[in-house]
């Protein structure tokens, strides 16, 4: 005997699991999203530490220096430690 009550209900059932899986889906997807940002922010700040470090070492305070030469030693801190890191 069809009825019409219980297809509806079945419909609706089929409906929740879908919104259900879809959910969880996306809270699965936000959370791996979530971690991959968090661990490449924490990349870039080891990163930008280390060319902190490094700098800090080709510089003294007590020594005027010419625009082009801190130039010159950021870029090639900033190259080794690129290449260092690729």
């Amino acid at each position: 005997m069809y009825c019409p009550e219980s297809r509806f209900f079945g419909l609706q059932h089929k409906e929740t699991l879908i919104h259900t899986s879809a959910t969880t889906t996306t809270a699965s997807t936000t959370a791996i999203a979530n971690f991959v940002s968090m661990f490449s922010a924490l990349k870039v700040k080891k990163v930008m530490n280390t060319v902190y470090r490094r700098l800090r070492v080709e510089f003294s305070p007590d020594i005027d220096y010419q625009s082009a030469e801190i130039d010159s030693t950021i870029l090639r801190v900033i190259k080794v430690l690129a290449v260092a890191v690729l």
